[in-house]
């Protein structure tokens, strides 16, 4: 059995232009074939083909996840599924840009116009233990970068919060970009407050991946949350005038 539950997404990821809609989740050893309980006048979202043998704990995770996005979407006035493409991305409806992340029992999903977003990415991962910092730090982090950690982070909500933010910036430049990047082809500029700017370096970038990108980041209950909303230009001078 699979229960698929909404909640309230975290206040910091709202924004005037991008809905967000969050959805918590439980699951048992027999997954969907115990079949699957949603929110009353619902519908439940459609589980791939592809999907129906993996594990319960991977058929939960996407199923939240699509349960959040087609909310996101009725609160844009579109509707439907959201499919799964060949390169395993969500396929957004026309016009509509997204992002969709889950960990342990919480799945959120983000969506706009593509008329006032040119991008999209949000990013979920639990606190990393001592024994993930140990393992992985060399992969997530330069020696410059490190070199960044502000004093109010412990180096494993720092490295949390630097893999999240990369992983959310990835999210929001693939649907353009088209290119696979790894860890160490975005590099941390800085952070100041909550806020990491970061630096795609691969190789043969078009100009618009050659700037600077501002991820947004905070943590709670133990996760740590990025998220990268690229607005169009027009839209982000509309929006930085009326919070002025």
């Amino acid at each position: 059995m699979i229960e698929l539950t909404n909640i309230a997404a975290p206040e910091a990821l709202l924004h005037p232009l991008v809905q967000v809609r969050a959805c918590r989740f439980h699951y048992d050893g027999n997954g969907v074939t115990d079949g699957v309980s949603a929110p009353a006048s619902t519908d439940v979202p459609i589980l791939p083909e592809s999907m129906t043998r993996a594990v319960a704990k991977r058929q939960a995770e996407f199923l939240a996840g699509r349960l959040a996005a087609s909310a996101a979407l009725r609160s844009l006035g579109a509707s439907g599924h959201v499919p799964v493409g060949e390169d395993r991305s969500p396929q957004w409806p026309a016009g509509i840009v997204g992002s969709i992340s889950h960990t342990d029992r919480l799945a959120i999903a983000v969506v706009a116009r593509a008329t006032q977003c040119i991008g999209l990415g949000i990013d979920i991962e639990p606190v990393m233990d001592s024994d993930t910092v140990r393992n992985l730090q060399h992969m997530i982090a330069r020696p410059e970068e490190l070199a960044l950690k502000p004093q109010s982070l412990s180096l494993p909500q720092f490295l949390t919060l630097l893999f999240s933010a990369k992983e959310a910036l990835y999210k929001a430049v693939f649907p353009r970009l088209q290119q696979v990047l790894e860890f160490h082809d975005a590099r941390l500029l800085g952070v100041r407050d909550n806020t990491l700017q970061l630096a795609l370096c691969s190789n043969d970038l078009p100009g618009w991946a050659r700037q600077p990108f501002n991820v947004s980041s905070c943590l709670t209950d133990g996760l740590g949350f990025s998220w990268c909303y690229q607005l169009t230009p027009s839209m982000d001078h509309e929006v930085n005038t009326c919070l002025i």
